[in-house]
């Protein structure tokens, strides 16, 4: 039959992550945040009734910080629940909560030093669950775009009169 692969394949995935990734809630920096992403997340190996991840990390310049996780959800065996996201750090008397952090986070023009993410949740899977994150990069701000079309918009007009003035007349 068919189902010995699919449960060796499920087996081996299963041996992999708990290998890749430590089984409680942790620690960790992700450097200074810049235009690209930073991405986090852990494992958990066995139900666990609460936890708090803290992920450390810099502003060089004021910025929104963004970004958003995700579950994974498979049923009752594998399955982790975050409850809330809280930003705290430099310029921030206490915590910044979102409490649904189902559909994201976003934390609005958080000054330039050094910032704490941290994200709430509970393990109910019997066999653990895993969830990932991304705060993304920085957005550019719409006067970026609004000069970029104005210089393509001026390349386009010279390349045009550059080749009207090639063509002979007639």
């Amino acid at each position: 039959m068919r189902i010995k692969p699919i449960v060796a394949a499920l087996s081996t995935a299963l041996l992999a992550l708990a290998a890749a990734s430590p089984a409680s809630a942790k620690t960790e920096a992700l450097g200074p945040l810049t235009d690209r992403a930073a991405y986090f997340g852990n494992v958990f190996l066995t139900p666990v009734s609460s936890f708090t991840d803290y992920y450390t990390f810099s502003l060089s310049q004021a910025r929104d910080v963004v970004g958003g996780t995700l579950t994974l959800d498979f049923g009752p065996w594998f399955d982790v629940n975050i409850f809330s996201v809280g930003l705290s750090g430099s310029g921030i008397s206490g915590w910044l909560t979102d409490n649904v952090a189902s559909d994201g986070f976003a934390f609005a023009n958080i000054s330039s030093g050094n910032y704490t993410l941290a994200i709430n949740g509970n393990v109910t899977g019997m066999f653990g669950g895993a969830y990932s994150g991304v705060i993304a990069g920085a957005v550019p701000e719409p006067e970026t775009y609004a000069m970029m079309l104005l210089g393509l918009g001026a390349v386009g007009w010279a390349a045009r009169r550059r080749k009207q003035k090639q063509q002979p007349k007639r």
